[in-house]
């Protein structure tokens, strides 16, 4: 069966626990036939219709760039040693408000690495009405994501008869090379350039970013690259370039579910409903370990195991919305009710991160600040996090697709740009534990922890945090909502919050 024909909750529970041979979704076949143009060939702006569905006020259009022609021009990886490279159309849009009142546009940075923003931009529009109102905003897809073409999301590779995991990964990858397309045309310094050609094109040599989580790191390179052509800097779900993913995040999980716990049991009303949250996680473990639920997931059944318990978990913490849900979560769950369970993984959107393109950053840029030892002690914090070490996997999916895994630091000089930093106090991905070092690689920049998960963009007093900061980066003061929510308000009962949060 072809991956884009499995089901959908089937592709999610692959995702969570780790399988990469069905990451992909809803697949259609990508188009990535190369076209070569001469590698030297100059980025040029395209005007194109906007899709359906794109607001009145966007524009749209595509940047063409050759593939590896920022390979050859800024020594980034090996020279091409070829004259000639894949021609890459990154898809853009503007979206121009009835009143601009700040002249700066700001620019957005989506996650992954492969997030395709575009294909949320309705989102967009209702996040950055919020956040930015009165500026022109600028939204794109990296080169080799979503709308952008050709891309390189492995959803036209069929999963053959017989064929495994790696067999599967080595099949994407030598499909692309096949075409023409270069790995190492896809490394952070490269999205930066062209980040800086599309600006340029457009006109804009002073613009604002917003970088959110992979974004966020992003958005440190490109400005510590072109300070110059930045005025203000945002980062959500800020994560520092040189933190070790791979190395924190049973660490993160176990220290976000104790703030729930702590935030919990110092509410009356919530520590009189739900008194053993901690010790009910712990039960609840233990028994998917000896007996694992089965869970009806449309024509299928998985078992709930504790390793997809805790992803679950790790859900619910890192989107805003779900945070009320956690205690009643946990307590149902150590009830045995798994309704709560089923409908969340029967609904939560699949991600639809380009695989070829994140593999190509995560596996030169991520793996090589790792070590297996410490990622080990790591998972040792919580031995459920994971059914496999998360290292591992990411070796073994960088060796099956012959991806390389380069010895490279990121340079943590300081910033001196006005910067607004945003963390999520529920956060498992991206806590403020990671910056113990913030003032001195910000001295322009402020900290600022929400009581919500992973992007406070999401959330209204991340907004206004935002605004004001956008307002007069030069002079920030943070807004009165800052400090005065202690919790997200937890409910009564799971479902009451899932519902409406997911059936949209």
């Amino acid at each position: 069966m072809a991956v884009g024909q499995a089901p959908r909750a089937c592709l999610l529970v692959a995702v969570l626990l780790g399988s990469a041979a069905t990451v992909i979704t809803g697949c259609t076949t990508s188009g990535n036939q190369c076209v070569t143009v001469p590698i030297d060939r100059e980025p040029a702006l395209q005007r194109t219709p906007c899709p359906a569905g794109a607001p009145s006020n966007a524009t749209c259009g595509t940047l063409s760039v050759p593939e590896a022609g920022v390979v050859a021009s800024q020594d980034v990886g090996a020279s091409t040693g070829a004259s000639t490279s894949c021609l890459l159309d990154i898809a853009w849009i503007t979206l121009t408000p009835e009143s601009v009142t700040n002249q700066v546009p700001l620019f957005i940075l989506g996650g992954g690495p492969g997030d395709p923003l575009l294909r949320r931009i309705s989102e967009v529009v209702a996040l950055t009405d919020a956040a930015a109102p009165g500026q022109v905003i600028v939204a794109h897809d990296p080169r080799g994501v979503g709308s952008s073409a050709p891309t390189l999301d492995c959803r036209d590779v069929p999963v053959e008869e017989g064929m495994d995991r790696d067999a599967w990964l080595a099949s994407c990858a030598n499909t692309y090379r096949a075409q023409g397309h270069d790995d190492r045309a896809y490394r952070t310094a490269i999205l930066v350039q062209d980040v800086i050609e599309l600006a340029s094109a457009m006109g804009f040599e002073t613009f604002d970013v917003l970088g959110v989580s992979y974004g966020s790191r992003l958005a440190q390179a490109l400005v510590r690259a072109h300070p110059e052509r930045v005025r203000a800097l945002v980062l959500d779900a800020a994560t520092p370039t040189d933190t070790p993913l791979l190395e924190v995040g049973a660490g993160h999980l176990r220290d976000a579910l104790a703030r729930v716990f702590a935030d919990c049991n110092a509410s009356d009303g919530c520590r009189s409903r739900f008194p053993n949250l901690a010790s009910q996680v712990e039960e609840t473990l233990a028994q998917l370990t000896n007996d694992p639920a089965p869970l009806a997931l449309g024509e299928s059944t998985f078992p709930l195991s504790p390793e997809l318990y805790a992803s679950t978990l790790s859900i619910l913490l890192s989107r805003g919305a779900l945070l009320p849900a956690v205690p009643a979560y946990i307590a149902e769950v150590h009830a045995q009710n798994y309704d709560a369970v089923t409908f969340l993984l029967s609904n939560i959107r699949v991600p639809e991160t380009a695989f070829f393109m994140h593999h190509a950053v995560m596996c030169a840029e991520e793996l090589p600040r790792n070590d297996r030892a410490r990622a080990i002690a790591d998972r040792a914090s919580f031995p459920a996090y994971s059914e496999e070490l998360l290292y591992d996997t990411l070796t073994a999916t960088c060796e099956a697709m012959r991806l390389p895994t380069d010895e490279s630091t990121p340079t943590e000089t300081p910033v001196a740009v006005p910067t607004l930093a945003l963390t999520g106090r529920y956060d498992p991905l991206s806590p403020t534990s990671n910056w113990p070092e913030f003032s001195d690689r910000f001295p322009n920049g402020t900290l600022v922890d929400i009581p919500t998960g992973h992007g406070a963009l999401r959330d209204p007093c991340g907004q206004q945090a935002i605004v004001a900061f956008l307002n007069n980066p030069g002079a920030f003061a943070l807004p009165a909502c800052v400090g005065s929510r202690v919790t997200p308000g937890f409910s009564n009962t799971s479902l009451e919050v899932l519902r409406p949060a997911l059936e949209r």
